[in-house]
């Protein structure tokens, strides 16, 4: 029982030390808090209100495209879009874009025209010429276009704006006091006497599809690129690191788990030490010291990787051999070991070549165990038929390929019955009595997996309509093309190129997604 008892008034000392904190308060101290409580309660309610007002609302359904689709910015979950309209915004801007696009064929033959004229020229050596190739027809996907077509950070660009500066404000341009251009970004110095609206006018009516924007001096300061330049008293300019005012000072963090730490302090200090001018480069360095340091990096490994190299007079040796070698990536000091073990062994053993390593966190060696599918079981694809009597036939099919066969090919033709005609091979068939087997038909184009299916289809569409102008099948009378393109060369020269000799009107584009059907 005392023990009892003893447990008890413990806990009634224990409830009376968890008084709530309202309860030490006075009468108008606790009317003021519950003021203060229900004020905030209603502040939420109404906010919650307004939100479900807004989510409710009636909207009608959008029809049309944006006129303006680089900048057009909604948040779809209070928008009601129809089908095809969410279908053509999966495709990106370029889709959405009522703006003409150049072809980019006819870009490529002029970029092969470009290299022709070269033939007879004498190249410093074969590198530097297929340097040239490379560079001129390296792939633009990733880079910035203009509503002309033009990437406007590729060899098209320098060559359309040298046109541009050539047929328009030459005259203009010859009388600035200094004018550098880099790509679409354009330096000059002016005399005072000299409208810069006037020099804007002139160099917007150049081209209608280019319009470009200015800026000026402003406080004896200026930036071009990622170069600030400062007037000095004496003349002369002082250059240091120009950062946009949305730079956040982000790097990659030093725990990430990526093999590009110590080039990220190289290549910001020499990017230092190429921009600045001497009495800003001892601020830009401790700049970067700062910055890397409250991304995680250790203030030793940054002083131990930006200190400059100092270059050597130049020996003459043999050209070494270059060894390639892909290893696994394994964190920063054990990639330092692997290199300098490696290399050292490689100089004893091969004093004629040198090592290139290189780490990346891909799998190197690809396991792929599964068996490959059958041609037969391949969708989103583009197929070919050809009769015994070389008659031709191509189409296009979602489905499976052998279920379309059995459909192009029923059972009931090796029975001399007639039904209804399902499509053109079928009706071929039956009227002229040929028998064939599956290896007629085959696989011209497969549509990779990976883009959206809306895309996908489109890419079918295309593919289908390309392939039926170069192989002309004779079976494909009844296909209707919907969009044509202008080719850049005579028509009797692609004929010849391609082995045709039937294409008298343009090469055109069926650019339709439509379901498929049983006659397609």
């Amino acid at each position: 029982m005392d023990t009892i008892r003893a447990g008890i008034l413990e806990l009634e000392r224990y409830s009376a030390q968890r008084r709530h904190v309202i309860d030490l308060l006075d009468g108008n101290e606790q009317i003021s808090f519950k003021q203060f409580v229900n004020e905030v309660v209603m502040k939420r309610v109404v906010k919650k209100l307004a939100k479900l007002r807004d989510t409710l609302s009636d909207m009608k359904p959008r029809a049309t495209l944006p006129t303006e689709p680089e900048r057009y910015v909604h948040n779809f979950s209070r928008i009601s879009v129809n089908r095809d309209l969410a279908e053509a915004l999966l495709l990106g801007l370029d889709f959405c874009s009522p703006k003409r696009k150049d072809d980019q064929l006819e870009i490529e033959v002029q970029l092969e025209n470009l290299h022709s004229q070269t033939s007879t020229l004498s190249a410093v050596s074969k590198e530097s010429t297929d340097a040239l190739k490379a560079t001129l027809q390296r792939n633009r996907s990733s880079d910035r276009s203009s509503s002309d077509g033009f990437s406007t950070r590729t060899p098209t660009a320098d060559i359309f704006m040298a046109k541009l500066e050539n047929n328009g404000p030459r005259t203009t341009i010859d009388s600035l006091p200094f004018y550098c251009r880099y790509a679409d970004d354009i330096f000059f110095l002016t005399h005072e006497k000299i409208s810069l609206e006037m020099l804007l006018r002139k160099f917007n009516e150049a081209h209608a599809a280019i319009t470009f924007t200015s800026e000026v001096e402003s406080g004896d300061t200026f930036h071009f690129l990622d170069v600030n330049l400062k007037r000095r008293s004496d003349g002369y300019l002082n250059r240091s690191v120009y950062r946009k005012p949305t730079w956040t000072g982000q790097y990659i963090h030093f725990a990430s788990f990526v093999p590009l730490k110590r080039n990220l302090v190289r290549s910001l200090a020499a990017r230092a030490r190429y921009v600045c001018s001497e009495e800003s480069l001892p601020q830009e360095l401790e700049n970067i010291k700062l910055t890397l340091v409250s991304n995680g990096y250790p203030e030793r490994f940054i002083q131990k990787n930006p200190s400059e190299t100092p270059k050597g007079p130049p020996i003459t040796t043999v050209n070494k051999k270059d060894l390639y070698m892909r290893l696994p990536y394994k964190e920063e000091h054990k990639s330092e070991l692997i290199i300098r073990r490696l290399e050292r062994a490689f100089a004893r053993t091969f004093p004629a070549a040198r090592l290139r390593l290189q780490f990346t966190s891909r799998l190197i060696i690809s396991m792929n165990l599964k068996d490959k599918r059958p041609i037969s079981t391949f969708s989103m694809i583009t197929y070919s038929f050809v009769c015994s009597c070389l008659a031709s036939y191509i189409a296009r099919t979602i489905r499976q390929f052998s279920q379309r066969i059995k459909e192009h090919k029923p059972a009931w033709l090796s029975t001399g019955e007639r039904k209804t005609m399902t499509s053109t091979i079928v009706e071929h068939l039956a009227n002229m009595g040929h028998n064939v087997n599956e290896d007629a038909f085959k696989v011209i184009y497969r549509v990779p997996p990976y883009p959206p299916k809306a895309v996908r289809q489109q890419h079918l569409a295309t593919a289908e309509a390309v392939a039926i102008r170069l192989f002309n099948p004779s079976l494909c009378s009844s296909k209707r093309f919907v969009k044509e393109l202008q080719l850049p060369w005579p028509q009797s020269e692609f004929s010849c190129m391609a082995g045709v000799d039937s294409f008298h009107d343009p090469l055109t584009f069926a650019i339709d997604v439509v379901p498929e059907t049983g006659g397609g």
